[in-house]
């Protein structure tokens, strides 16, 4: 469900000879549900048999005010009013050209409430929101199921069913999404358009895959998404920079996260990625630098949302792991022993750092030690074990 800017709403006069409409403007919309100005302007669409585009246009405009409850309102009464005798027979007209119109509107109708219902059962999360969750579920499939009657293989209906699969969290449903999601793309491919959210959502796929070819795959349509719509959401160049890293093209990966951070400054996804981007290929002499850098954009992300998990689970990763890169010739083993002795009085940079009991040290790409024991060595500074 997009959230454009809409300039005006206009409402035929039914039987105007001079082809007369009335003229609203979104921003002057009424934001009370009970105002005598709301109901006006229900009353007009119910008057004069309103296309289903027009009432969407009302409800959509009602969404991007913030008001999904007004949203919800302007559908329903259409949906409810569709039932009185006469009046789905007065709004389709007499020509064909007029009952596609019709149908059209109204499977955008359907997929709008739909889409809503969605959104609400993704927010559901707790446990104890289970029966609420699947209320909305319900919700949204029946809505879909009704579009899917209006126009079968309508692109709208197969994209939202296939977001809905996708957010039910089900392998099954899972690969119902992507079949879903192909469907939608080749049906814009026949009317010689695309369908963005579509190759986004088979995008998606691909990645939770995490195999090779289907990261590939995925940084392929992200790529595409992209070349075709430049201005897209900051967050599809984060999910291309994931792909590069997970396909170790680090430096492709650092420079879609930082493209990110141009086109939506203070982007808490595109820090949080290219936060690990960096540290993860920090040069040894470089790392303390870098750390300073990683844990300031950490922070930025977390002040933005204190309830974010990437940006708590980064913090944290931090704060429980101090990883000082240590030389080789640093560390002595005692053969058979599963304990290391290691000169830890300078890091990266040849800066000195201080280590306490409990800190975590990693040794090289792959060891790490937790400290027992810090001692004075005559002088030369303090020593891990």
């Amino acid at each position: 469900m997009g959230t454009p800017e809409h300039d005006g709403i206009i409402i035929p006069i039914r039987g105007s000879q001079r082809a007369e409409c009335v003229h609203l403007l979104a921003e002057d919309l009424p934001d009370v549900s009970d105002s005598a100005e709301f109901d006006a302007i229900l009353q007009i669409l119910q008057a004069e048999f309103a296309l289903p585009d027009v009432w969407a246009d009302v409800a959509e405009a009602y969404y991007c005010k913030g008001r999904p409850d007004l949203f919800r309102q302007v559908l329903h009464l259409l949906r409810d009013g569709l039932k009185e005798a006469g009046v789905q027979e007065e709004m389709e007209g007499n020509t064909e050209a007029q009952k596609r119109e019709f149908r059209r509107g109204l499977v955008r109708v359907y997929n709008m409430l739909g889409a809503l219902a969605t959104q609400e059962a993704i927010k559901f999360k707790r446990a104890e929101d289970e029966e609420r969750r699947m209320e909305m579920w319900d919700v949204a499939k029946h809505n879909l199921d009704v579009a899917d009657t209006v126009v079968q293989y309508a692109e709208p209906t197969l994209l939202n069913k296939g977001w809905m699969a996708m957010n039910l969290s089900a392998g099954s449903t899972w690969k119902h999404a992507k079949y879903l999601f192909n469907n939608a793309i080749t049906e814009a491919n026949n009317r010689g358009g695309q369908n963005l959210m579509a190759m986004l959502g088979l995008a998606i796929h691909a990645f939770h895959v995490n195999t090779p070819a289907e990261l590939r795959r995925a940084r392929k349509l992200l790529g595409e998404v992209i070349r075709r719509h430049p201005q897209c959401p900051a967050e599809v160049r984060v999910g291309f920079g994931l792909c590069c890293y997970r396909l170790g093209e680090v430096d492709r990966a650092k420079a879609a996260f930082k493209r990110a951070l141009v086109l939506s400054r203070g982007n808490r996804f595109a820090m949080l990625a290219l936060a690990r981007a960096e540290l993860a290929d920090a040069e040894p002499d470089e790392y303390l630098d870098t750390l300073d850098r990683v844990v300031r954009m950490q922070t930025a992300a977390y002040v933005q949302d204190e309830k974010d998990p990437l940006a708590l689970v980064s913090l944290a990763t931090y704060y429980l792991h101090k990883w000082f890169p240590v030389g080789a010739q640093a560390v002595r083993v005692v053969e058979g022993s599963e304990k290391v002795e290691l000169e830890a009085a300078r890091g990266a940079g040849d800066r000195p750092h201080r280590l306490e009991r409990g800190d975590l040290i990693r040794i090289g790409p792959v060891f790490t030690c937790r400290v027992l024991d810090v001692v004075d060595v005559g002088g030369k500074g303090a020593e891990g074990r």
